[in-house]
């Protein structure tokens, strides 16, 4: 009786044909393209070919729609409420715009009168403890008034004041406003064999080297001009998600090995697992640097999104209690659960501005490393991020002319490229998802101090890199000046894992650089035709993924996946330090319920004929509504609850 079924299930599979002519086309790296195609590569050694991925191509620009429509603009409005440095005070100042008062209420208009409440963290308990923020009671204000230097953030609003008593309808203006209060005593500038070079990283959730020419020209050029930038050419993710890629970068270990020496992330009820975590930030801490954090769209936070987050504030200057409040107390505009629109300016400038205060607070004074990332504009659509191009070059060019650039190390970078939509499901998709952007601006002062690194930098350029290298770079850096040419130890995730400051191994394998498999895109693989072999593949994949669920207990809310279609077939072709009994397949699979669609990689033993593949591989649909009976984040991705199951 079993036989017959698994015959009548291998019968009712619709296998889909991959449309595409075996004969008129070549797969270069993980690209199908034209044999007539003069390959192009970022890295090309004998142990990694890496193709260039081209930013326009004819099935890109057939996704774009024929009138593109632009996101929501957010409410224009001029702040009625700013604030500005008083220096001869030492102290923020609140600016009422009179001009900007005349123009919401007209020439006779009655008199407004503004109030603060001062945004603290919460003192909740628990698995909240990351979660709360405390409002104090309202404090009038008038024009210049100068802001205490104990308050970190405050919501403001204005309203009409008439025969006096308020008229609470009329409510003209709120916001939010956030301050970098200097926390300690201001250095003088140092002697530059002396100096410890500032850091500041700015983030962008799933921005592919090639998105982000793609959808955002003026930044790219802004990027690719100076001399003092390094693109980083072969850099590849090591992880699916954002947390696994940043947990890299931030504390040079991977999920596993988090798990094995710390604690465990995803158990809710371990609170301070987070605090525990070799965060690189510490190290700059105990090195004499003034910390900073900030990242939009609190309900995903990084380090929150189904985690319970930090115990105490991480860093000296953390900007999570503010956003929590205002993304509670002022209008929003989401896409697919991103704060576009956060009062009446998009939600992502509240991080460029804290940046741009961090920096006006400490830069030539005191040695920094803020953290800023941003998810609320490139997360939901590939083309979302080219509303900001002119946004984001707007900031970048303002970093320039306070000469953050002359003075410290930026690093622009992202976690990954596009993980969901049609963008990926393209021959080039596969390339897009591994290979995020990351640049690196060295100030002059440093390559005067140090031209060994500059070089090795700039050599390192078309060399494979990963997150784990960038972390080994940024604890370099805190090792500077002392140890001008330090023995750093290498993290028990990554021990071939280097500095960027070190030229790199040209001959260099995604293990290597601490790279799984099914995340290297160095690999060179050829689309195969369907066969049994590939059906009992996808059936292994499958099968894996309920066995999993079955092992977590997760069967009575997680509806078991069966296989629907085949999409996609490869093999990866051989290379001299590949096992020579082992062969490496990547099979593209559509479940149901929900039509569910999977991207993993197999090795298959020819002798044995047996396979087996590492569970940290692709779901190429989102998932987030699929899988909200859960709350492991790790294996939200496998489940269809089965509430959510789609009739078809």
């Amino acid at each position: 009786m079993s036989c017959f079924w698994s015959v009548l299930l291998i019968s009712v599979i619709r296998v889909q044909s991959q449309v595409l002519n075996y004969q008129d086309t070549v797969v270069i790296g993980n690209q199908t393209l034209p044999k007539a195609f003069e390959p192009r590569y970022d890295v090309n050694t004998e142990m990694c070919q890496m193709p260039y991925v081209a930013p326009e191509t004819p099935q890109i620009r057939a996704l774009r729609p024929k009138h593109r429509s632009k996101l929501r603009s957010c409410k224009s409005l001029d702040p009625l409420v700013t604030v500005s440095w008083n220096p001869q005070h030492g102290r923020y100042q609140l600016n009422v715009q009179k001009s900007v008062a005349r123009q919401l209420l007209g020439k006779s208009a009655p008199t407004t009168l503004c109030q603060y409440q001062q945004i603290q963290r919460g003192k909740l308990a628990g698995k909240k403890i990351d979660n709360g923020y405390r409002l104090l009671h309202g404090i009038r204000f008038k024009n210049h008034q100068l802001v205490p230097p104990n308050i970190q953030s405050m919501l403001i609003q204005c309203e009409i004041f008439e025969n006096a008593s308020y008229v609470t309808d009329r409510l003209l203006f709120k916001d939010g406003l956030a301050f970098v209060q200097p926390k300690f005593l201001q250095l003088e500038r140092q002697a530059d064999a002396h100096r410890q070079p500032s850091v500041v990283m700015i983030g962008i959730d799933s921005m592919s080297r090639a998105n982000m020419r793609r959808t955002l020209p003026r930044v790219s050029r802004f990027l690719s001009g100076s001399s003092n930038w390094h693109e980083l050419q072969g850099f590849n993710k090591v992880g699916d998600n954002t947390f696994p890629n940043l947990l890299a970068t931030l504390t040079g270990h991977s999920m596993e090995d988090i798990v094995q020496l710390y604690c465990d992330v995803n158990n809710q009820t371990h609170v301070g697992c987070m605090d525990s975590l070799p965060f690189v930030w510490k190290n700059f801490k105990y090195v004499g640097y003034t910390t900073a954090m900030a990242e939009d769209c609190v309900k995903i936070n990084t380090f929150n999104n189904y985690r319970l987050g930090f115990k105490y504030a991480p860093v000296d200057h953390y900007l999570r209690p503010f956003l929590l409040a205002l993304e509670n107390h002022l209008p929003k505009f989401d896409i697919r659960g991103f704060n576009q629109c956060l009062g009446h300016r998009p939600g992502m400038q509240y991080i460029f501005e804290y940046c741009a205060k961090f920096v006006q607070r400490y830069l030539k004074k005191q040695p920094m490393f803020g953290f800023f990332w941003t998810n609320s504009f490139s997360s939901a659509d590939y083309i979302g991020p080219s509303a900001y191009d002119q946004f984001l070059y707007n900031y970048l060019t303002k970093f320039e002319a306070m000469s953050l650039y002359n003075e410290s190390i930026v690093i622009v970078f992202s976690d990954h490229g596009m993980r969901y939509g049609n963008l990926i499901r393209l021959p080039e998709g596969q390339l897009e998802e591994r290979l995020p952007m990351l640049f690196i601006s060295l100030p002059p002062w440093f390559k005067r101090q140090y031209p060994r690194f500059a070089s090795a930098l700039q050599t390192n350029r078309n060399r494979l890199s990963s997150h784990f290298d960038l972390y080994m770079t940024l604890k370099h850096l805190t090792m500077l000046p002392v140890a001008t040419d330090p023995q750093l130890l290498p993290t028990p995730s990554c021990k071939y894992c280097q500095s960027l400051f070190y030229e790199l191994p040209k001959e260099r394998r995604c293990q290597d650089a601490g790279i799984k498999a099914h995340w290297c895109a160095c690999e060179n693989y050829e689309l195969v035709p369907l066969s049994s072999l590939v059906q009992d593949m996808c059936h292994f994949v499958v099968g894996r993924i309920n066995q999993l669920l079955a092992s977590h207990n997760l069967t009575k809310v997680c509806s078991p996946l069966r296989l629907f279609g085949i999409k996609q077939s490869q093999r990866k072709r051989r290379s001299p330090m590949d096992p020579p009994d082992v062969t490496f397949y990547r099979v593209r699979l559509e479940v149901l319920p929900n039509k569910a669609m999977f991207e993993a990689t197999l090795q298959y033993r020819e002798k044995s004929q047996t396979m087996d593949m590492d569970m940290d591989f692709s779901r190429l649909t989102t998932f987030s509504r699929d899988s909200n009976c859960i709350h492991n984040k790790n294996l939200k991705k496998y489940c269809v609850c089965y509430k959510n199951i789609k009739i078809n």
